[in-house]
């Protein structure tokens, strides 16, 4: 079981040309290393949260998606918000409502990649190995080959490094400013469970294959005859 209760943010949206749609999102737990106090997460309901609050997170997911130093793909559009309630066992505490919030943004520059390409940011907490130590998220980038390596620029590291730690950043100062002391956590459902706070964000110069995204991809052939036989003597 997890440790504490916590709040699950999720957002993404459609991926990719019309002709071959896809879908990818990401999820961030919200939650506390040190332990909750009274009225530390927000409301069950979105419908219950200070307006103020949601408008706050809205815009700062959209800031980072859209950003320069993030570098998404213009087709990798975010049309939902979501802010789920998660309770130890794991499962989302009311499951009449999916707390979903209508978003329109999306990434700034053409995609020079197939979509099933992306960018992994690790993210690294207190603990070295084990338990909650590390965690994940994908990210559809555009551009940032580096022909000489091939592999990830290293410009293109820093500047995802960069952009992802100041977006955790920011939720955290977010929710904190909206009243409730919630940090952007790796947490671990096995055993007593354990949540630790993200403490560094890590891009590595490896791109990541998308495998769902690859194995549903259809395949198109275009051939071209060979020429008749040279006639025997």
């Amino acid at each position: 079981m997890f440790p504490q209760p916590h709040l699950y943010l999720n957002f993404g949206g459609s991926l990719g040309p019309a002709q071959r749609r896809d879908t990818w999102s990401v999820g961030i737990r919200m939650g506390q290393p040190d332990g909750y106090s009274a009225g530390e997460l927000p409301p069950l309901l979105l419908e219950d949260w200070d307006q103020q609050l949601i408008v706050n997170l809205v815009e700062t997911v959209r800031g980072f998606v859209s950003s320069t130093s993030a570098n998404l793909r213009s087709d990798a559009a975010v049309s939902y918000l979501k802010a789920n309630q998660v309770g130890r066992e794991g499962k989302y505490v009311s499951t009449s409502n999916t707390n979903e919030i209508p978003m329109s943004t999306g990434g700034r520059f053409l995609g020079t990649f197939p979509q099933q390409v992306a960018l992994a940011s690790t993210y690294r907490t207190s603990a070295r190995r084990g338990l909650a130590s590390r965690g994940r998220s994908f990210w559809p980038i555009a551009t940032g080959y580096d022909p000489s390596t091939g592999g990830v620029s290293a410009t293109e590291q820093s500047a995802l490094a960069g952009a992802v730690a100041g977006f955790l950043g920011r939720l955290g100062e977010t929710f904190y400013a909206g009243g409730f002391a919630l940090q952007p956590c790796v947490m671990s459902n096995i055993g007593d469970g354990a949540v630790r706070r993200i403490e560094r964000v890590e891009v590595g110069s490896r791109f990541d294959i998308q495998r769902r995204r690859d194995n549903a991809e259809d395949e198109t052939y275009v051939g071209t005859d060979v020429g008749s036989p040279v006639p025997t003597p």
